[in-house]
């Protein structure tokens, strides 16, 4: 059944909380993936999260930055998570150490990207909480020590961002994923090095991985919240041969 996108998408996006957003709009992605390209999340001045539609009768089948190999500068990226904390508040956090390639093709199919992440070099803010990240309750990261991601498909959405499905590895499971990349642009930096800077946001679910431990509050809500929210901020450098 078509969707009301002009009053269903609206209701659906105009809030606070973009995970409160997402939980009602299933039914809109579903209607959009049939007429557009794409829908996209959009936070304004007053933070509240709004909806776009990107309306194309075509699809991209090209990259938006040149081909070639880009390593990730991990001085000018960052990789951030957000998880709710007694369902009423987020806490988020980062990972300070990683690394990562994209392999750009002439053809947007045959581009690939592939990433490593510490977990030890997780960081909250809070060195207890910390500890206890690293410990077997979650991450257990002297048994797995190292998170990996190895996409195997990219597409496009509009023509500024596109899609990639892949494989995340994480605390000895693998489950695919949907990380979805806004294209910055590309220009020189001072020294004649070619970047790119890229977005990219996505959400998991931690008991996917086998990341389990919880404790129910008298209110019915769990003190750790299974929805984990993703976002990336990659500054990638181009190989010159």
């Amino acid at each position: 059944m078509a969707v009301d996108t002009g009053v269903a998408v609206r209701a659906a996006f105009d809030v606070h909380d973009l995970s409160v957003a997402e939980e009602g709009c299933g039914a809109v992605r579903a209607d959009c993936a049939r007429k557009w390209v794409g829908v996209r999340f959009v936070r304004d001045s007053h933070l509240i999260w709004r909806w776009s539609v990107a309306a194309s009768t075509r699809t991209r089948t090209a990259p938006l930055i040149p081909t070639g190999t880009w390593r990730i500068d991990a001085a000018h990226s960052s990789v951030r998570f957000s998880v709710k904390h007694m369902g009423i508040a987020n806490v988020r956090g980062k990972f300070s150490e990683f690394e990562g390639t994209l392999e750009m093709k002439e053809s947007l199919a045959d581009c690939r990207a592939f990433g490593t992440v510490k977990v030890a070099s997780i960081d909250t803010g809070e060195p207890q909480r910390d500890d206890h990240l690293r410990s077997p309750d979650f991450f257990h990261v002297e048994a797995f020590p190292e998170m990996r991601f190895d996409s195997t498909h990219v597409e496009a959405i509009d023509e500024e961002s596109s899609r990639v499905v892949g494989n995340l590895t994480m605390h000895g499971v693998t489950r695919e994923i949907t990380l979805e990349v806004l294209i910055q642009g590309t220009d020189t930096d001072p020294w004649g090095n070619t970047r790119a800077g890229l977005e990219i946001v996505g959400k998991l679910l931690r008991s996917d991985f086998d990341m389990k431990f919880n404790q129910a509050l008298g209110s019915g809500n769990m003190l750790v919240g299974d929805k984990v929210g993703l976002a990336l901020d990659i500054s990638a450098v181009l190989e010159t041969s």
